[in-house]
């Protein structure tokens, strides 16, 4: 790469034109320029942040929407990150049943209410008493244990044994990070827990791709479309609050984070998510998302008004298409929709 396109590349990162409205301008330049006079859609994520910004802007062109694990429109920001919290304990009942069922490998007790107990004594634990491996430069603390819970809970894969690993990555987890605070870490625990603290990153990431893009991008997006509170106390206030509320996060998502401190203010409002007129989105939503919360979808059903519907899935893990064991009633509303045009008449609950 030429040192000036480099030059001119890391200027723009530093701006404050990396917005998600945009990606929809870009977005709709692609259009144009397919000599497409409409475009139908499917984003998870960020990507139904990403769509309903676009079909904001370029109400005329969306011919029919499907967003999967909704962001909350009025939460955007910092407010959409302490979401994370609630969102941990509402996948919680789901990783409870988890270690119920696996009494045996994980050792957090044979009840509901044990597995909570246990597993919060032994984060806290960890929080006390750090354990260093020779493999990784992690503490294997109690926000390692935190961090990776909920990372694993994104996926029901995780709770799940596979010919290659016949116990499941989360029950892998807890006992490790167990033996690790008892001092009895075998060699495969060692080996474990580095690699999930190694390779947190180079997973996400593409040959040639400097690996602090995985986060680096998500967080310009955060900072370019809402300024985060710049005073200190409102995150200390916030992380003690989230703390006692939310025990399973201990008030992390609450925390100072890069758009604390950004360099740079939004340059524009985020066009207001609102009905158009036009009945052509269908909300996909598991009830029980670590991520995306449920009353996250709610909201975007809420802010769209008479425009959506939204189709919950008695599920846990992000996004319904990804599960593995997608939900018939779900896809089924999904190929209705995109192959004929047909959305429920109501929302619907699938069991």
């Amino acid at each position: 790469m030429p040192p000036l396109l480099r030059a001119a590349s890391w200027h723009w990162l530093r701006s404050p034109y990396i917005t998600t409205a945009n990606v929809a301008r870009d977005m709709d330049g692609m259009r144009r320029a397919l000599g497409e006079r409409t475009v139908s859609y499917y984003g998870i994520s960020w990507g139904t942040r990403l769509g309903s910004i676009y079909r904001a802007l370029f109400p005329q062109t969306i011919d029919r929407m499907v967003i999967d694990s909704s962001v909350d429109p009025d939460k955007q920001g910092y407010d959409d990150f302490r979401s994370f919290s609630f969102a941990m304990e509402d996948r919680w009942p789901d990783l409870a049943k988890f270690g119920v069922g696996n009494a045996g490998t994980v050792h957090l007790g044979t009840t509901a209410r044990q597995v909570r107990k246990n597993y919060l004594a032994l984060a806290d634990k960890l929080d006390r008493h750090p354990v260093r491996l020779a493999e990784t430069k992690a503490p294997i603390n109690g926000n390692f244990l935190r961090l990776f819970t909920w990372q694993l809970s994104y996926n029901d894969a995780a709770l799940l044994p596979t010919a290659g690993a016949p116990v499941p990555p989360m029950a892998q987890l807890w006992q490790s990070a167990g033996d690790a605070a008892a001092g009895r870490a075998t060699s495969a625990d060692r080996a474990f827990l580095a690699g999930m603290a190694n390779d947190l990153v180079a997973h996400g990431s593409l040959a040639n791709v400097p690996q602090d893009n995985l986060f680096s991008i998500g967080w310009a997006f955060s900072c370019g479309d809402q300024a985060w509170p710049r005073d200190v106390t409102t995150y200390a206030r916030n992380v003690a609050a989230d703390r006692v509320a939310y025990p399973l996060t201990a008030g992390a998502p609450a925390n100072f984070a890069p758009c604390s401190a950004w360099a740079v203010q939004p340059v524009e409002r985020a066009p207001e998510v609102k009905p158009i007129g036009k009945r052509n989105v269908l909300i996909l939503q598991n009830d029980r998302d670590p991520s995306t919360p449920l009353r996250g979808a709610q909201g975007m059903r809420r802010a769209m008004g008479s425009d959506a519907v939204l189709v919950t899935v008695d599920a846990g893990g992000h996004g319904v298409l990804i599960h593995p064991k997608p939900n018939a009633c779900a896809i089924g509303a999904l190929d209705a929709y995109f192959s004929a045009g047909k959305l429920p008449a109501a929302d619907v609950a699938c069991s």
